[in-house]
Protein backbone atom coordinates (compact mmCIF):
# COMPACT_ATOMS: atom_id res chain seq x y z
CA UNK A 1 0.00 0.00 0.00
CA UNK A 2 1.54 3.35 -1.07
CA UNK A 3 1.11 6.42 1.19
CA UNK A 4 -1.21 8.49 -1.15
CA UNK A 5 -4.72 8.90 0.21
CA UNK A 6 -6.33 9.97 -2.90
CA UNK A 7 -5.43 9.27 -6.94
CA UNK A 8 -5.50 12.78 -7.31
CA UNK A 9 -2.34 13.05 -5.50
CA UNK A 10 -1.14 10.31 -7.93
CA UNK A 11 -2.16 12.32 -10.84
CA UNK A 12 -0.62 15.62 -9.51
CA UNK A 13 2.92 13.64 -9.36
CA UNK A 14 2.62 11.40 -12.66
CA UNK A 15 2.04 15.19 -14.63
CA UNK A 16 5.19 16.45 -13.06
CA UNK A 17 7.40 13.27 -13.80
CA UNK A 18 5.80 13.24 -17.05
CA UNK A 19 6.28 16.87 -17.69
CA UNK A 20 10.20 16.27 -16.76
CA UNK A 21 10.21 13.52 -19.21
CA UNK A 22 10.72 11.27 -16.42
CA UNK A 23 9.08 8.50 -17.58
CA UNK A 24 10.76 5.55 -15.75
CA UNK A 25 9.70 7.67 -12.55
CA UNK A 26 6.41 7.87 -13.40
CA UNK A 27 5.84 3.89 -14.32
CA UNK A 28 7.61 3.18 -11.29
CA UNK A 29 4.19 5.32 -9.61
CA UNK A 30 1.58 3.98 -11.27
CA UNK A 31 2.55 0.65 -11.24
CA UNK A 32 2.53 0.64 -7.37
CA UNK A 33 -0.69 1.97 -7.14
CA UNK A 34 -2.24 -0.56 -10.19
CA UNK A 35 -4.40 -2.17 -7.15
CA UNK A 36 -4.79 0.45 -4.74
CA UNK A 37 -7.58 2.82 -6.53
CA UNK A 38 -9.30 -0.22 -8.42
CA UNK A 39 -12.31 2.84 -9.42
CA UNK A 40 -9.47 4.78 -11.25
CA UNK A 41 -7.92 2.01 -13.11
CA UNK A 42 -9.26 2.51 -16.99
CA UNK A 43 -6.61 6.12 -16.26
CA UNK A 44 -4.00 3.69 -14.71
CA UNK A 45 -3.63 1.67 -17.73
CA UNK A 46 -4.20 4.38 -20.18
CA UNK A 47 -1.55 6.52 -18.94
CA UNK A 48 1.05 3.19 -18.15
CA UNK A 49 0.34 2.28 -21.79
CA UNK A 50 1.63 5.96 -22.97
CA UNK A 51 4.70 6.00 -20.77
CA UNK A 52 5.92 2.50 -22.04
CA UNK A 53 5.84 3.75 -25.14
CA UNK A 54 7.68 6.99 -24.20
CA UNK A 55 10.36 4.94 -22.44
CA UNK A 56 10.36 2.50 -26.09
CA UNK A 57 8.89 -0.37 -24.35
CA UNK A 58 5.80 -1.11 -27.10
CA UNK A 59 5.67 -4.72 -26.03
CA UNK A 60 4.77 -3.72 -22.23
CA UNK A 61 2.54 -1.44 -23.59
CA UNK A 62 0.62 -3.64 -25.50
CA UNK A 63 0.47 -5.74 -22.50
CA UNK A 64 -1.09 -3.51 -19.91
CA UNK A 65 -3.81 -2.35 -22.88
CA UNK A 66 -4.34 -6.02 -23.05
CA UNK A 67 -4.62 -6.70 -19.55
CA UNK A 68 -7.30 -3.90 -19.48
CA UNK A 69 -8.97 -5.13 -22.32
CA UNK A 70 -9.82 -8.12 -20.22
CA UNK A 71 -10.91 -6.16 -17.30
CA UNK A 72 -13.76 -4.63 -19.97
CA UNK A 73 -11.69 -0.91 -20.33
CA UNK A 74 -12.28 0.90 -23.29
CA UNK A 75 -9.76 3.43 -25.02
CA UNK A 76 -9.93 6.31 -26.69
CA UNK A 77 -7.30 5.87 -28.97
CA UNK A 78 -8.21 8.96 -30.97
CA UNK A 79 -6.89 11.27 -28.20
CA UNK A 80 -3.19 12.21 -28.97
CA UNK A 81 -3.35 10.20 -31.69
CA UNK A 82 0.36 10.82 -32.08
CA UNK A 83 1.26 9.27 -28.99
CA UNK A 84 -0.02 5.73 -30.66
CA UNK A 85 2.11 5.93 -34.19
CA UNK A 86 4.40 3.51 -32.69
CA UNK A 87 2.21 1.03 -32.27
CA UNK A 88 -0.74 1.71 -35.13
CA UNK A 89 1.11 -0.46 -37.82
CA UNK A 90 1.74 -4.12 -35.55
CA UNK A 91 -0.70 -6.78 -35.82
CA UNK A 92 -1.08 -7.26 -32.11
CA UNK A 93 -2.21 -3.58 -31.44
CA UNK A 94 -4.57 -3.91 -34.70
CA UNK A 95 -5.97 -6.70 -32.71
CA UNK A 96 -6.53 -4.46 -29.51
CA UNK A 97 -8.35 -1.98 -31.50
CA UNK A 98 -10.43 -3.99 -33.47
CA UNK A 99 -11.48 -5.36 -29.77
CA UNK A 100 -11.36 -1.90 -28.45
CA UNK A 101 -13.69 -1.28 -31.32
CA UNK A 102 -16.17 -4.08 -29.81
CA UNK A 103 -16.21 -3.24 -26.44
CA UNK A 104 -17.36 0.43 -27.22
CA UNK A 105 -20.08 -0.97 -29.41
CA UNK A 106 -21.63 -3.09 -27.12
CA UNK A 107 -21.19 -0.22 -24.48
CA UNK A 108 -22.78 1.83 -26.74
CA UNK A 109 -25.31 -0.32 -27.58
CA UNK A 110 -26.38 -0.27 -23.68
CA UNK A 111 -25.58 3.51 -22.61
CA UNK A 112 -28.67 5.61 -22.41
CA UNK A 113 -28.36 9.73 -21.88
CA UNK A 114 -27.97 10.62 -18.30
CA UNK A 115 -29.00 14.31 -16.53
CA UNK A 116 -28.22 15.93 -13.10
CA UNK A 117 -30.36 18.86 -11.79
CA UNK A 118 -29.52 21.24 -9.69
CA UNK A 119 -31.68 23.54 -8.24
CA UNK A 120 -30.92 27.01 -6.98
CA UNK A 121 -30.36 28.04 -3.38
CA UNK A 122 -33.24 31.38 -3.68
CA UNK A 123 -36.66 30.67 -3.77
CA UNK A 124 -38.38 31.86 -7.07
CA UNK A 125 -41.85 30.75 -8.69
CA UNK A 126 -39.94 30.48 -12.14
CA UNK A 127 -36.21 29.70 -12.14
CA UNK A 128 -33.79 30.36 -15.40
CA UNK A 129 -32.45 27.56 -16.59
CA UNK A 130 -28.38 26.82 -17.77
CA UNK A 131 -27.91 23.68 -19.65
CA UNK A 132 -24.33 22.86 -19.39
CA UNK A 133 -22.95 20.51 -22.05
CA UNK A 134 -19.50 18.06 -21.25
CA UNK A 135 -16.63 17.55 -23.79
CA UNK A 136 -15.31 14.84 -25.32
CA UNK A 137 -14.26 12.00 -23.89
CA UNK A 138 -15.37 13.56 -20.65
CA UNK A 139 -18.50 12.93 -18.25
CA UNK A 140 -20.80 15.07 -15.86
CA UNK A 141 -18.84 14.31 -13.09
CA UNK A 142 -15.94 16.51 -14.19
CA UNK A 143 -18.27 19.39 -15.66
CA UNK A 144 -19.68 19.74 -12.14
CA UNK A 145 -16.13 20.18 -10.95
CA UNK A 146 -14.79 22.90 -13.10
CA UNK A 147 -18.47 24.26 -14.69
CA UNK A 148 -19.08 26.84 -11.54
CA UNK A 149 -20.39 30.20 -11.31
CA UNK A 150 -22.39 31.98 -8.16
CA UNK A 151 -25.08 33.50 -10.27
CA UNK A 152 -25.94 29.76 -11.72
CA UNK A 153 -25.82 28.12 -8.29
CA UNK A 154 -27.89 30.74 -6.51
CA UNK A 155 -30.31 32.40 -9.30
CA UNK A 156 -30.72 28.83 -12.06
CA UNK A 157 -32.08 25.41 -12.45
CA UNK A 158 -28.66 23.61 -13.62
CA UNK A 159 -28.91 20.65 -16.28
CA UNK A 160 -25.81 18.94 -16.81
CA UNK A 161 -26.36 16.48 -19.53
CA UNK A 162 -24.11 13.85 -20.46
CA UNK A 163 -24.15 12.37 -23.87
CA UNK A 164 -24.96 8.38 -24.91
CA UNK A 165 -21.95 8.30 -26.96
CA UNK A 166 -19.64 5.99 -25.20
CA UNK A 167 -15.56 7.14 -26.35
CA UNK A 168 -13.76 5.40 -23.65
CA UNK A 169 -14.66 3.75 -20.30
CA UNK A 170 -17.28 5.72 -17.92
CA UNK A 171 -16.40 8.72 -21.05
CA UNK A 172 -18.93 10.31 -23.67
CA UNK A 173 -18.62 12.56 -26.34
CA UNK A 174 -21.17 14.29 -29.05
CA UNK A 175 -19.41 13.05 -32.38
CA UNK A 176 -22.96 12.32 -33.46
CA UNK A 177 -24.11 15.81 -33.56
CA UNK A 178 -27.85 14.77 -34.83
CA UNK A 179 -28.22 12.15 -31.86
CA UNK A 180 -26.51 14.60 -29.48
CA UNK A 181 -29.01 17.09 -30.06
CA UNK A 182 -32.30 14.95 -30.05
CA UNK A 183 -31.03 13.74 -26.61
CA UNK A 184 -30.02 17.42 -25.83
CA UNK A 185 -33.35 18.80 -26.97
CA UNK A 186 -35.68 15.69 -25.05
CA UNK A 187 -34.14 16.59 -21.87
CA UNK A 188 -35.21 19.99 -22.05
CA UNK A 189 -38.78 18.61 -23.11
CA UNK A 190 -38.77 17.03 -19.82
CA UNK A 191 -36.89 19.00 -17.54
CA UNK A 192 -39.20 22.30 -17.80
CA UNK A 193 -42.31 19.91 -17.56
CA UNK A 194 -40.61 18.39 -13.84
CA UNK A 195 -39.34 21.87 -12.83
CA UNK A 196 -40.62 25.19 -12.47
CA UNK A 197 -38.26 26.93 -15.54
CA UNK A 198 -38.83 30.40 -17.25
CA UNK A 199 -38.56 28.99 -20.55
CA UNK A 200 -38.06 32.93 -21.35
CA UNK A 201 -34.68 32.41 -19.41
CA UNK A 202 -33.10 29.56 -21.25
CA UNK A 203 -29.02 29.21 -21.40
CA UNK A 204 -26.75 26.97 -22.72
CA UNK A 205 -23.46 26.32 -22.38
CA UNK A 206 -20.43 23.61 -22.53
CA UNK A 207 -16.71 22.84 -22.64
CA UNK A 208 -15.03 21.57 -25.97
CA UNK A 209 -16.93 19.27 -28.14
CA UNK A 210 -19.69 20.41 -25.93
CA UNK A 211 -19.19 23.75 -26.29
CA UNK A 212 -19.39 23.32 -30.04
CA UNK A 213 -22.49 21.26 -29.41
CA UNK A 214 -24.19 24.09 -27.41
CA UNK A 215 -23.34 27.12 -30.21
CA UNK A 216 -24.86 24.57 -32.87
CA UNK A 217 -28.04 23.83 -30.46
CA UNK A 218 -28.37 28.01 -30.08
CA UNK A 219 -28.03 29.04 -33.42
CA UNK A 220 -29.82 26.38 -34.83
CA UNK A 221 -32.60 26.93 -32.51
CA UNK A 222 -33.13 23.46 -31.91
CA UNK A 223 -34.96 24.76 -28.20
CA UNK A 224 -35.62 28.04 -27.48
CA UNK A 225 -32.20 29.21 -25.60
CA UNK A 226 -31.90 33.68 -25.21
CA UNK A 227 -27.90 32.78 -25.27
CA UNK A 228 -25.30 30.79 -24.95
CA UNK A 229 -21.46 30.86 -22.71
CA UNK A 230 -19.14 28.39 -24.60
CA UNK A 231 -15.71 27.10 -23.10
CA UNK A 232 -12.49 26.44 -25.99
CA UNK A 233 -15.09 24.94 -28.43
CA UNK A 234 -14.11 23.21 -31.95
CA UNK A 235 -14.81 26.13 -34.19
CA UNK A 236 -17.78 25.96 -36.53
CA UNK A 237 -20.49 23.56 -35.98
CA UNK A 238 -22.08 21.26 -38.44
CA UNK A 239 -25.46 23.21 -39.79
CA UNK A 240 -24.26 26.57 -38.83
CA UNK A 241 -24.34 29.24 -41.62
CA UNK A 242 -24.54 33.04 -42.07
CA UNK A 243 -28.79 32.50 -42.35
CA UNK A 244 -28.80 30.29 -39.36
CA UNK A 245 -26.86 33.44 -37.74
CA UNK A 246 -29.41 36.02 -38.93
CA UNK A 247 -32.19 33.93 -37.72
CA UNK A 248 -30.60 33.78 -34.48
CA UNK A 249 -30.11 37.21 -34.14
CA UNK A 250 -33.72 37.98 -35.28
CA UNK A 251 -34.63 35.87 -32.20
CA UNK A 252 -32.68 38.32 -29.94
CA UNK A 253 -29.72 35.39 -29.50
CA UNK A 254 -26.92 36.68 -27.52
CA UNK A 255 -23.51 34.46 -27.14
CA UNK A 256 -20.29 34.36 -25.18
CA UNK A 257 -16.75 32.42 -26.10
CA UNK A 258 -14.37 31.88 -23.62
CA UNK A 259 -10.96 30.66 -24.88
CA UNK A 260 -7.00 30.05 -24.21
CA UNK A 261 -4.23 31.93 -26.56
CA UNK A 262 -3.06 28.41 -26.72
CA UNK A 263 -6.22 26.67 -27.48
CA UNK A 264 -5.32 24.82 -30.91
CA UNK A 265 -9.07 25.23 -31.99
CA UNK A 266 -8.86 29.07 -31.65
CA UNK A 267 -8.67 29.32 -35.69
CA UNK A 268 -11.55 27.53 -36.17
CA UNK A 269 -13.19 29.72 -33.07
CA UNK A 270 -12.32 33.00 -35.22
CA UNK A 271 -13.41 31.86 -37.98
CA UNK A 272 -17.18 31.52 -36.24
CA UNK A 273 -16.85 35.15 -34.73
CA UNK A 274 -16.43 36.37 -38.13
CA UNK A 275 -19.66 35.02 -38.80
CA UNK A 276 -21.53 36.55 -35.91
CA UNK A 277 -19.70 39.63 -36.29
CA UNK A 278 -20.65 39.87 -40.03
CA UNK A 279 -24.67 39.34 -39.07
CA UNK A 280 -24.51 40.95 -36.11
CA UNK A 281 -25.11 38.51 -33.36
CA UNK A 282 -24.37 40.42 -29.94
CA UNK A 283 -21.38 38.55 -28.26
CA UNK A 284 -18.11 38.45 -26.32
CA UNK A 285 -14.87 36.87 -27.55
CA UNK A 286 -12.64 36.29 -25.04
CA UNK A 287 -9.04 35.02 -25.19
CA UNK A 288 -7.54 34.23 -21.87
CA UNK A 289 -3.62 33.41 -21.43
CA UNK A 290 -4.28 29.37 -21.13
CA UNK A 291 -4.43 26.24 -22.98
CA UNK A 292 -7.71 24.04 -24.41
CA UNK A 293 -8.80 23.88 -20.62
CA UNK A 294 -10.94 25.82 -17.92
CA UNK A 295 -9.64 28.81 -16.54
CA UNK A 296 -8.97 29.23 -12.73
CA UNK A 297 -11.07 32.24 -13.22
CA UNK A 298 -14.13 30.09 -14.97
CA UNK A 299 -16.70 31.18 -12.05
CA UNK A 300 -15.91 34.77 -13.13
CA UNK A 301 -15.50 34.54 -16.40
CA UNK A 302 -19.16 32.73 -16.42
CA UNK A 303 -20.72 35.30 -14.46
CA UNK A 304 -19.50 38.11 -16.59
CA UNK A 305 -20.56 36.19 -19.72
CA UNK A 306 -24.33 35.82 -17.97
CA UNK A 307 -24.38 39.72 -17.26
CA UNK A 308 -23.79 40.30 -20.99
CA UNK A 309 -26.16 37.71 -22.03
CA UNK A 310 -28.94 39.10 -19.44
CA UNK A 311 -27.67 42.88 -20.19
CA UNK A 312 -27.09 43.36 -16.34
Amino acid sequence: MSDYKSYDEVKKEVSTFYNQKKYREAITLLESVLNQFPEEIHSTVYDLSILYIKEGRHERSMGILEYGLRKGIIYSFWEGADLWKPLQNLERFKKIVKENNRLRKEASAKARPKVEVVVPTCESEGYPLFIALHGWNDDIATLKQYWKSETIEKEYITAFVQSSQVVSTHKFGWDDYELGKKEVVDMYNNIVQEYPVDTKRVIIGGFSQGGTMAVDIALNNCIPVTGFVVLCPGGIPEGVTKNTATEAVQRGLRGTIITGVNDPSLPGQRKLVRILKKVGLPHQFIVLSTEHWFPDDVPEQIDAALGHITER
